[in-house]
């Protein structure tokens, strides 16, 4: 366990992990609502978000921040599940909060203690565009110190934030350490002839090939159950390697697919990727489209202060502030504030500084170092103490060139946020949690008394009753339901206290909680929202059905 000094003024996490968890799922609709946000759909009887946060703890993180809707009355309970639940109670329908809490405490951040890590709720209550607001809110909330009879910022002010989606699947915790790892090491004092990192970005690799070694298209990798991107997902992405390879490569373009090969003056002209020279004196240059951002970026302090400065004009982090990043870490930090960094703002500008004369965290894992001592001095973990007086020119820090780096990993990292993309993520996970079954990763535990099919890649939890001559294949089935004899189900999922009659067939199919399907109905490619009762003898492809008397806050 990674402990530090209590006062919060004198000690902080090098690391903070930060979970955006209040979008609203609109490609996963009609499986998400105000009562089933997202972050909560169950992979393989576990919530996205209790997978996630035992990831972040198994990593070495010790504090994390959870940013929830103003409407979410469902997280905050089903954390307590997690923390303090005992295994064999665990559910996917949690309980409400009280609706008749006063707004006053709704509005305070809740903590919890997942082993050595610290969880914190924070309510997002202003709009938010996008995730660069989402962020700039968790700036500005404050914490309750009470042994300091105080408060302390709910993210210290020199940590880097590590940012994770809400959908996050990790089936493997060592591309995040790696992340950690490459990110710590592109700021250490080792790498003084590279640019320092300001941001680490964590990419897939998620190319397949035919049996000719030929790439699989997109449309290929979906017929065979492989994850699919969509057309909008797709991305040129630019790397430079330096020569030495002393360092993670160098992320100098990364552009929309359909943006580059857009026939603009309609002219039938081939498109053309265009890389500035600037860029090209790294060493060697790689260009894809195999590389997937999976929207884990790791934000140096300094960046933080960008998001305050230019608060009007980066709204998101992926449309505004890595586009921004990427073309101005050639010209250096000055450049990339502009206007917003005003002379007169001289708060502003020494804190700035402060940050970046702060010395190279070396201590490992996610460690906790001291911010600095009552004359301003920064500490070095490994000893001495830097003067943090005017040592070097301002002006010199400010124009200094800085680099945003990538880590490439293998496709155990992905996002589950549509429907294909969620039933991916259910096979992906039963499949790694029975080669792991004993390997000690709790993350990828199942529940106590899961019966398991390797054979057919499919699950059934605990509590579920499962008629005569019923097969499956790569199928989860949840928690309470009832299965009627002679029903076949293949690539399917059941999240919930699920009835199906007899002589049903579903396929590619994902079914909500609380429904009823009756005999003789057969459904391919389809979405079941809770609560809805399907006639005897429905049949249905490429089709969603909700409750006709739903009042359970669908988002549209």
């Amino acid at each position: 366990m990674m402990t530090g000094n209590s006062n919060s003024n004198s000690s902080f996490c090098e690391f903070t992990a930060v979970i955006l968890a209040s979008s609203v799922g609109t490609r996963l609709f009609p499986l998400t609502s105000l009562r089933h946000p997202k972050h909560l759909l169950p992979i393989v009887g576990v919530p996205l978000l209790h997978r996630l946060l035992r990831v972040i703890q198994s990593t070495g993180f010790t504090e994390c921040v959870v940013a929830i809707s103003a409407e979410d009355a469902v997280t905050i309970p089903s954390l307590q599940q997690l923390v303090g639940g005992p295994k064999e109670e665990e559910t996917t329908e949690f309980p409400m909060e009280d609706p008749l809490a006063s707004a006053e405490q709704r509005n305070v951040p809740v903590s919890f203690q997942l082993q050595s890590c610290q969880i914190t709720v924070v309510r997002l209550h202003e709009p938010c565009a996008g995730s660069g607001d989402a962020l700039r809110q968790i700036e500005a909330t404050q914490l309750s110190e009470q042994r300091l009879g105080g408060s302390r910022p709910c993210v210290h002010p020199s940590s880097h934030v590590v940012l994770f989606p809400g959908d996050l699947v990790v089936l493997d915790d060592q591309p995040l350490k790696t992340l950690i790892h490459q990110h710590r090491q592109g700021n250490s004092g080792l790498n003084n002839q590279h640019p320092k990192a300001a941001c680490t970005i964590l990419l897939t690799d998620v190319c397949e090939m035919d049996e000719n070694g030929m790439p699989l298209k997109e449309s290929a990798k979906q017929k065979k159950g492989g994850l699919a991107r969509e057309e909008e997902e797709i991305e040129y992405v630019a790397l430079s390697y330096d020569r030495l390879q002393t360092s993670g490569p160098r992320l100098i373009s990364k552009q929309p697919k359909m943006d580059v090969e857009e026939d603009v003056h309609m002219t039938g002209a081939s498109p053309k990727f265009v890389l500035p020279r600037q860029r090209l004196t790294g060493g060697r240059v790689q260009v894809g489209l195999d590389w997937n951002d999976v929207h884990v970026y790791v934000l140096s302090p300094w960046i933080r202060q960008l998001l305050q400065a230019r608060a009007s004009t980066v709204v998101s982090l992926q449309e505004d502030l890595l586009p921004l990043l990427i073309s101005r870490q050639y010209k250096g930090i000055a450049a990339t504030f502009g206007s917003a960094l005003k002379p007169e703002d001289r708060d502003r500008t020494e804190t700035l500084l402060r940050l970046l004369k702060q010395p190279s965290q070396k201590r490992q894992p996610l460690s906790l170092t001291s911010a600095g001592d009552d004359n301003g001095a920064m500490h070095d973990p490994e000893g001495g103490v830097h003067d943090s007086s005017h040592s070097e020119d301002s002006s010199l820090l400010l124009s200094q060139e800085y680099a945003v780096r990538a880590t490439v990993t293998a496709s155990s990292v992905f996002r589950s946020h549509s429907v294909p993309s969620y039933l991916y993520a259910n096979r992906e996970c039963l499949n790694a949690s029975l080669q792991h079954h004993a390997s000690g990763r709790q993350f990828l535990d199942l529940a106590p008394q899961t019966e398991t099919n390797a054979k057919f890649q499919s699950v059934v939890l605990p509590g579920s009753t499962i008629g005569d001559k019923v097969t499956f294949k790569s199928t989860v089935v949840g928690r309470g339901c009832k299965i009627g004899s002679k029903c076949r189900l293949n690539n399917v999922v059941l999240i919930e206290d699920v009835e199906i009659g007899e002589n049903t067939i579903l396929q590619n199919t994902v079914v909500a909680s609380q429904v009823r399907i009756a005999e003789n109905c057969n459904l391919n490619d389809c979405q079941v929202g809770p609560g809805h009762i399907m006639p005897a003898g429905t049949k249905a492809k490429v089709e969603s059905f909700t409750a006709v008397d739903a009042d359970d806050g669908f988002y549209n």
